[in-house]
């Protein structure tokens, strides 16, 4: 099968249309706030090793190369991002057309029937988190996880493995624990096998190599990120946003994996051979790494809703006569998650409405746990992030757990950001849950003399804001 102009057009109006959507709309909050991190990074910031955003730095470097770029070419950094997602797409497709030309050779319409699927997978079902973490990491493991299905049927050229082998390495060291699913899939390969021969191949050379630079980047470079950031971050955030396991397994993407189960059960063969191994693997790792962490949020789920995806493609096609209804089918219960997920991301029309109300390119400090377009707003208004918080989530540790050790962070971190930053305006935002910000920063008797005596209070759209009357002499 070769690829046809009609195959190309489709790839090319979904992207399109991935592009000119968030021309419209903001990138999620996670995206947007490494795209700001990169942009500190550049200024000598290390806002990766700070507890409250402790992250790989693999996740900054990438997003420092899109802010030089904007440097120099007529895009925004939000823009120049999108475009190298979507070439992380384009580079998974073209690596998984490739294999599907050998395990399919005559069968340019199933090859088809993954490809166009994949392609709207990776952007349309996803857009609210598109270029978060857990996507990225999806999408650079596809093309790995087909060559490792058909591991027993086909013989890539070294070329095209050393290119999956690149794209999964990337993957698999965008957060540490994505690397589960790596061993997981290496281990059930050896089971199958039982040749542990097998395990020394070119692509495994290739990800243990990465990892290992990326790994000692990160111990030698940065060695605060695991002595410091990691055990506060813990702290912090472990039992922060948890949810109950009811509402984590009653989500609209696991009861469609639970379906695709019982119709695989109820209508195909149910042979239990490599590529049933390998997508039972990625779907169990995905599903645990999910309820491990207990925030139930979609991109946490991301990873396995794509890899579901990837499940029914393939065991449609083992239904005989069955394929294209089967797909069809589930068409409209992909939709309503589409649609759910679009609905579960708030718009914040308040929180717009008050920066709108302060001045261009004033250093703004957002204080809540749940600031979702937070940062993509100040981008807009060409306003500026003045903190290292992504978000305020330690004030459950701090209040709740009452742990100490948290509180001494938070606040002397609050106080050297107003000064850094000389934060002209803070916006306390109603939380959720109904925390007043306000009442527990003022607590803290260093910084409540900070604001009274360099700050006037007003409240707009019913938050409290905070507008600078005093320059600090600090």
């Amino acid at each position: 099968m070769k690829i046809k102009t009609i195959d190309f057009l489709y790839i090319f109006f979904i992207c399109s249309f991935t592009f000119i959507y968030f021309l419209n709309f903001p990138l999620n909050v996670d995206s947007t706030w490494i795209l700001y991190s990169a942009e500190r990074l550049l200024l000598g910031d290390l806002l990766f090793v700070e507890p409250s955003n402790a992250d790989l730095p693999i996740n900054f470097f990438y997003s420092a190369f899109c802010v030089i770029l904007s440097k120099f070419l007529p895009f925004s950094v939000a823009n120049i991002y999108i475009i190298f997602v979507l070439l992380i797409i384009a580079t998974s497709l073209f690596l998984s057309y490739k294999i599907l030309l050998k395990v399919y050779p005559f069968r340019g319409d199933t090859i088809r029937y993954y490809l166009y699927i994949l392609s709207i997978s990776f952007t349309v079902f996803v857009l609210p988190d598109f270029g978060e973490r857990g996507h990225l990491f999806i999408v650079s493991l596809i093309p790995y996880i087909l060559m490792m299905m058909n591991k027993d049927t086909i013989k890539l050229e070294n070329k095209f493995i050393v290119l999956i082998s690149l794209l999964a390495a990337f993957g698999f060291n965008i957060k540490p624990h994505f690397v589960l699913v790596l061993l997981s899939i290496e281990l059930i390969y050896l089971i199958h096998k039982k040749k542990i021969s097998l395990l020394f191949r070119l692509d495994i050379y290739i990800i243990a190599f990465i990892s290992i630079i990326h790994l000692f980047i990160l111990l030698y470079m940065f060695p605060q990120w695991l002595n410091f950031s990691i055990p506060l971050s813990l702290n912090a955030y472990a039992n922060a946003f948890n949810k109950p396991l009811d509402v984590l397994i009653f989500q609209l993407d696991i009861i469609l994996l639970f379906i695709s189960l019982i119709l695989w059960i109820a209508f195909s063969k149910r042979e239990f051979n490599l590529p049933i191994k390998i997508l039972f693997t990625v779907l169990i790792t995905t599903l645990a790494i999910y309820l491990i962490q207990q925030k139930g949020w979609f991109y946490h789920r991301l990873p396995l809703f794509i890899t579901t995806i990837l499940f029914i493609i393939y065991i449609s096609l083992q239904i005989k006569n069955f394929s294209k209804i089967y797909i069809i089918g589930f068409l409209p219960f992909i939709i309503s998650i589409f649609i759910n997920n679009i609905q579960s991301h708030p718009r914040f029309n308040n929180l717009e409405k008050i920066l709108n109300s302060l001045p261009k390119g004033n250093a703004i400090h957002i204080l809540s746990s749940d600031i979702a377009q937070g940062q993509a707003l100040l981008v807009k208004n060409k306003q500026q992030w003045a903190s290292r918080f992504s978000a305020f989530f330690m004030t459950k540790a701090v209040v709740v757990e009452k742990n100490e050790f948290v509180k001494k962070y938070l606040f002397e971190s609050l106080e050297k950001d107003i000064y850094k930053f000389k934060t002209d305006n803070i916006i306390f935002c109603k939380d959720y849950n109904n925390f007043n910000y306000y009442n527990f920063i003022r607590s803290n008797k260093i910084i409540n003399t900070l604001l009274t005596k360099h700050y006037k209070k007003e409240i707009i759209e019913k938050c409290i804001v905070l507008s600078k009357i005093k320059e600090f002499s600090k």
